[in-house]
């Protein structure tokens, strides 16, 4: 069980078998120079469209707490919930300027999702989530995992 998620109210125990982590990051394909500032940063967000791999309403409310305790307004951020087979159409038809995936560190899915950005025509770029402590002090849910990860 994810800890944001509620337990069913018949639940008799839970284990933790691993943690999930997030990755945000920008699908940075060749397109005209200058018709869009580049988004190197959580709060270069707003105004634009974050594709979120996966239906759970769990990750979109995990990225509406990400957004608003770095300072965007989820109101001025377009939501698409993806599965990993859209998104490949879905850049390429630039439907979304940034992704999010929820997994565990190993995850299949959030591995496939980057590579299907790379195939796509693009370079990802990861976005540190300067946030992440804040975050873990309000919402008992999440913790930070520490340093974030420099783009390589």
């Amino acid at each position: 069980m994810r800890a944001d998620l509620d337990l069913p109210k018949d639940a008799l125990s839970v284990a933790v078998f691993r943690k999930n982590v997030v990755a945000l990051w920008v699908a940075n394909t060749a397109g005209p120079k200058g018709q869009k500032k580049e988004i190197k940063k959580i709060t270069d967000l707003s105004g634009r469209r974050e594709a979120i791999v996966g239906k759970m309403q769990a990750n979109v409310d995990l990225l509406k707490s990400i957004l608003a305790e770095s300072g965007v307004s989820s109101e001025k951020v377009e939501f698409l919930q993806v599965g990993t087979t859209e998104i490949g159409d879905a850049l390429r038809n630039e439907k979304v300027d940034a992704l999010m995936a929820v997994g565990p560190v190993d995850s299949k899915i959030t591995a496939d999702a980057i590579a299907i950005t790379t195939r796509a025509g693009s370079t990802p770029s990861f976005l540190a989530i300067d946030a992440a402590e804040i975050i873990a002090r309000k919402h008992s849910a999440y913790e930070s995992a520490g340093e974030p990860v420099a783009n390589q």
